[in-house]
């Protein structure tokens, strides 16, 4: 019996493994991954909690865009958290 993987579940391998793992091949510039359905991540961060450990909105902002390759859409949230 074969396993059959929802389209989420393929997207996500694709994106997080072998994307990835094709990108660090010499010579390979970019992966682009088209189709499928996307997972989504919503990230509500206590600004005083993050603000404790001297982490400002801004510093988390950019660790998860750059480290994690997110797409972040911020104009929606309270100014109070986008700081």
């Amino acid at each position: 019996m074969s396993h059959r993987y929802q389209p989420q579940e393929k997207r996500f391998l694709l994106d997080w493994t072998i994307r990835s793992a094709l990108r660090s091949v010499s010579g390979v510039a970019d992966v682009n991954v088209l189709g499928g359905f996307v997972r989504t991540f919503e990230v509500v961060p206590s600004v005083p909690a993050i603000a404790a450990r001297g982490i400002t909105t801004e510093l988390l902002e950019n660790v998860l865009r750059v480290e994690q390759g997110l797409v972040l859409e911020t104009e929606n949230l309270p100014t109070d958290v986008i700081a």
